[in-house]
């Protein structure tokens, strides 16, 4: 029986070395995979310099540990992988929705003030924008016809002149 209970407690004493030892390869393996993406980034070769091996497996482990919780509560990977996916598709069209009624909001204000629209012709001047967007195929397109046909240059990255007149 002593035998038994010596077998056992060295069995046990290999399986928590192995279960400690584990952790420790998965960590190194992370360490090389993050410094290698890292590296391959403009500028991640002097990012990995500056963090240090130390703090990189401080990141690495403290990652690994909020991931270990959540998945001990029964949350994966690829649960939050998922989520993550949903949440930004969902926020992207939330956004993009406000986006486009402010768009037209404004659109319809400036046309009543400047040129004395009312809703008939309000009306009608949202419409065909709603068409032209809806089959234009891109938004490149759009611009080059508004170039072509008016002679505007509309350019949102420009901050100050998002919109010019280019032909007199």
């Amino acid at each position: 029986m002593g035998a038994n209970r010596a077998q056992r407690r060295q069995q046990e004493r290999a399986q928590r070395r192995a279960a400690a030892q584990a952790p420790r390869e998965r960590m190194n393996a992370e360490v090389e995979k993050a410094a290698r993406i890292l590296e391959q980034r403009p500028g991640g070769a002097e990012i990995l310099a500056d963090m240090g091996t130390r703090e990189l497996r401080r990141e690495i482990r403290q990652r690994s540990e909020a991931l270990a919780r959540l998945e001990r509560n029964g949350i994966t990977a690829e649960d939050l992988k998922e989520n993550y996916r949903i949440g930004h598709q969902d926020g992207f069209k939330a956004g993009q929705e406000a986006t486009i009624q402010v768009t037209l909001a404004a659109l319809c204000l400036v046309l009543h003030e400047c040129h004395g629209f009312g809703a008939t012709r309000c009306h009608q001047v949202l419409t065909d924008v709603v068409n032209r967007v809806i089959y234009n195929l891109d938004s490149a397109e759009a611009v080059q016809e508004v170039w072509d046909t008016i002679g505007l240059r509309i350019n949102l990255r420009d901050p100050f002149d998002q919109v010019e007149e280019t032909r007199a």
